[in-house]
């Protein structure tokens, strides 16, 4: 599996016309649908091009393959860019919390897994951690659950505005189930122990501090 740091920088080849297309300056996750995409950098300042990690045909050391040049989305040429670019995330440099609010580190490097999806994302401190774990991204914080057994579903972008959840997602939340573990939020601000019934009044509390998610995860 390919990895971040060895993406970035390479030039990027039109396998059709064997002409250069820019550089890969940076890679982008757009938390909401997974998808990972790289900015390229080109020769005209302001110019914006983005390339969808699934349109790679090949990456070797030297040079990083398109099929052709169709691949690629200009701002001023495609709606969908400016979307793209405010919806998605640098992942190089985040903070990573576990689902108990400790700190393990900064994302030092990340690959390129099945799918051309997050395959295991590499930390500072020298942990890597399986794409699978990871809970919610937001623009500074990645979440994750890092215990044994664990394994997140998907990848949930979490509103950085704390918006409403529909009352329909309330209702597929576990009302009345009891928790198999501790958890307390990411602002430390929310704690329930082992056994404690979930109510109404208790995830209108998690809702208040961004714990649904983790209250979910630990009903049974």
């Amino acid at each position: 599996m390919s990895r971040a740091t060895e993406v970035l920088a390479l030039p990027i080849v039109d396998i059709r016309k064997g002409s250069h297309k820019g550089v890969a300056k940076n890679i982008l996750l757009n938390p909401e649908t997974g998808e990972l995409h790289l900015t390229l950098e080109k020769e005209h300042p302001g110019e914006v091009e983005l390339l969808g990690v699934t349109d790679i045909t090949g990456v070797g050391e030297n040079y990083l393959l398109i099929p052709s040049q169709e691949v690629l989305k200009g701002l001023y040429t495609h709606e969908e860019v400016l979307s793209i670019l405010k919806s998605s995330f640098v992942l190089l440099g985040v903070e990573v919390v576990d689902q108990v609010g400790n700190q393990l580190g900064e994302i030092s490097d990340f690959t390129l897994g099945e799918g051309r999806g997050i395959g295991s994302i590499f930390l500072d401190s020298g942990q890597e951690i399986e794409g699978g774990h990871i809970l919610s991204v937001c623009p500074d914080i990645v979440f994750v659950d890092i215990r044994e057994g664990s394994k997140a579903v998907e990848i949930i972008q979490k509103d950085t505005q704390n918006t409403k959840i529909e009352k329909q997602e309330e209702q597929s939340l576990p009302i009345g189930l009891v928790l198999k573990e501790d958890i307390r939020s990411a602002d430390g601000e929310f704690q329930l122990k082992k056994g404690s019934v979930i109510t109404e009044e208790v995830m209108e509390e998690a809702e208040a501090h961004d714990a649904l998610l983790l209250l979910a995860l630990h009903a049974e």
